[in-house]
């Protein structure tokens, strides 16, 4: 029975990945929309697992740092 226990980063990680993806975008591309998609799919981080969420928060809290430096 190897479906029958779905591990955790199968459901979560593409939603992980494509808010690293928009953040990417909008970084990239800093356009309204690009700004509304990564807001959304990085909020619907904190629904789907918390952890993906904080390492999100991390990642833009250093990239936002290191753009002041």
């Amino acid at each position: 029975m190897p479906l029958a226990r779905i591990e955790d980063p199968l459901i979560t990680l593409p939603v992980f990945l494509a808010a690293l993806l928009a953040f990417y975008i909008f970084w990239n591309k800093p356009k309204r929309s690009n700004a509304i998609i990564a807001a959304v799919l990085s909020g619907l981080l904190a629904y789907t697992y918390l952890h993906h969420w904080l390492t999100m928060m991390v990642i833009i809290g250093a990239v936002f740092v290191l753009v002041l430096l």
